[in-house]
């Protein structure tokens, strides 16, 4: 006998498709988003399409990921969620005064969970507008309301210990770094863990504790030995890149800029390549070659 068509679901495909949109939004590896009776295959199951999820469990994917369960069954464009969309989609169009007006208004909203959701984009707007202190009110108190730790939210603890960083406060940017990293050594999230890693590495740096920075650096190298994800790569190199101009080792610090050129100019994250011809231009002006700084400089 046929199976009957869900009626609680748009389409399994764009189910599927919500479902990793917000999951992805919310930094969560399929692994960290599973819980008892929905595993992580089920979960990849379901964002293939190939898996209807009953709406109980919708219901608890999207407490986890901030989102209703109406959003992840068919897309509705009027709760909270779809507002909380058009101000991440306003957040990254540079549309500043928008995304603050949605945002705000999400503020409304009785669910931690959304209310958690604005808070964080408020922060990430406060950090984009250079106003770090009101970043760090804003991301602390999402923790506040969520109850999660700095841990379960990866893009929140990043902005988080950036925004510390930013302003000079380098202990707290390194004790979430460091909770972060040993985080997802424990839960075998290597990407994750190669992620804080560099950003603990680069907080150490700024410390002045080069040999914890380069003992952090190298373990990270190690857990992304395998990782073919070029973005997680090109980090890598990067952080080794900046731990060797410090230290003064021009030649490996040219090295690794160039590691990371080649890594990056095989994907399309313009923004990273134009970031690492700045980085090389500078090599190349502290080697004494303003003519290669200048090509790297128009590259970029």
């Amino acid at each position: 006998m046929p199976r009957q068509k869900s009626t609680h679901v748009d389409d399994p495909k764009e189910v599927g498709r919500r479902l990793k949109d917000a999951r992805e939004r919310s930094g969560l590896s399929q692994r960290q988003l599973a819980f008892p009776g929905c595993s992580p295959a089920y979960i990849s199951r379901i964002e293939a399409g190939d898996r209807i999820p009953s709406l109980q469990l919708l219901r608890e994917l999207g407490r986890r990921l901030g989102v209703t369960e109406d959003y992840l069954a068919t897309g509705d464009s009027n709760s909270e969620v779809g507002r909380l969309f058009e101000a991440e989609i306003a957040l990254r169009l540079e549309d500043g005064e928008r995304a603050g007006e949605l945002y705000t208004a999400a503020l409304e909203d009785p669910s931690p969970q959304v209310q958690a959701e604005a808070l964080e984009g408020l922060g990430l707007l406060a950090l984009k507008d250079g106003d770090a202190k009101e970043a760090i009110r804003d991301l602390e108190e999402a923790l506040r309301v969520s109850g999660d730790d700095a841990c379960d939210r990866p893009v929140l603890a990043e902005h988080l210990g950036r925004a510390y960083a930013s302003l000079g406060e380098l202990a707290p940017a390194i004790a979430i770094f460091e909770r972060c990293v040993d985080h997802f050594h424990r839960t075998e999230d290597r990407i994750q863990a190669v992620r804080f890693g560099v950003l603990l590495g680069y907080a150490l740096i700024d410390s002045g504790n080069f040999a914890r920075a380069e003992e952090v650096i190298g373990r990270a190298l190690i857990d992304g030995n395998d990782i073919k994800d070029p973005i997680a790569r090109a980090r890598l190199y990067w952080s080794q890149h900046k731990l060797r101009g410090e230290q003064g080792d021009l030649e490996e610090a040219t090295r690794y800029g160039y590691l990371t050129l080649a890594t990056l100019q095989a994907t399309e994250d313009t923004l990273f390549i134009a970031i690492a011809h700045q980085g090389l231009a500078q090599a190349e002006l502290d080697r004494g070659r303003p003519e290669e700084a200048l090509r790297h400089l128009e590259q970029g």
